[in-house]
């Protein structure tokens, strides 16, 4: 009798120990799932401070456009214009000076040799339009036509880079974009495109600062002329030479070599 009512306290107090053991690990459990769900809350949270950070740094800042259009010639709402004279023919853009200043103003004065640039060919400083005599080395149907490079394969630049310039307003939505060619993150310098059709998955990765507003006609052209590595290559087999780009402040430019007017057309 004895022994059984030991017994039978053993194995009370045991199941008793047991129970709150069974409690403990539930309240681990739960622990556990509410860590885990805190970690991925602090976890996007992180992602997104970092893409806010990121947007922030590369969003184009508030300028006084006083002294932006003083340094490219212009003043608040005028317009400004990129005539590109090539071998084939002749391309008009609008430059957005306005939204994104600093890309702007950095194609501007190496357009016109405003601006210092390193020759990679030579090493030497040089202060003389860099796009002058440059070529178009890489050309791609359905896509886009690729130049601004001194050194006329796609490695070259000015010497220099600069951060990343994006606005809101400017994606990469239709043809004719004109957008700074990169080799990553704020690694921007002369080399830019121009698409022959819309490309989204280019937005926020490429600095937009202007669209064609003449000759978009062109641009499949170029796209498409015979390539030097074949089928499937970029390379044009004959150089399509950019033989100058001239700027347009004002009004607007037109799609004529510098100097002719264009034809006028009986209305």
């Amino acid at each position: 009798m004895r022994q059984n009512i030991v017994f039978i306290v053993a194995a009370f107090f045991a199941g008793c120990a047991n129970a709150e053991l069974e409690q403990k690990v539930k309240d681990l459990e739960t622990n556990k799932t509410q860590c885990e769900k805190d970690l991925k809350s602090a976890e996007a949270a992180k992602r997104s401070l970092q893409q806010k950070l990121a947007q922030a740094q590369t969003e184009a800042p508030k300028v006084n456009l006083d002294e932006v259009g003083k340094t490219l010639g212009v003043k608040p709402g005028d317009k400004l214009y990129a005539t590109l004279d090539t071998s084939m023919g002749t391309v008009v853009a609008e430059l957005f000076w306005d939204k994104v200043p600093n890309t702007v103003t950095n194609f501007v004065q190496l357009a016109e040799g405003a601006k210092e640039w390193t020759d990679p060919k030579t090493g030497k400083q040089e202060k003389k339009p860099l796009y002058s005599g440059t070529i178009f080395h890489r050309v791609i149907p359905d896509f886009m036509v690729q130049g601004g490079d001194p050194q006329g394969n796609g490695t070259g630049g000015p010497g220099y880079t600069f951060a990343d310039e994006f606005h809101p307003s400017l994606k990469h939505d239709v043809p004719g974009v004109l957008s700074m060619a990169n080799s990553g993150r704020n690694t921007n310098g002369s080399q830019f495109f121009i698409t022959e059709k819309e490309t989204p998955w280019l937005d926020r990765r490429h600095s937009v600062f202007g669209r064609v507003t003449e000759g978009l006609d062109l641009i499949p052209k170029m796209t498409r002329v015979e390539k030097a590595d074949g089928e499937g290559g970029s390379k044009p087999r004959v150089d399509i030479v950019l033989k100058s780009v001239t700027i347009g402040r004002g009004a607007p430019a037109v799609a004529a070599p510098a100097g002719k007017p264009k034809k006028k057309k009986a209305e």
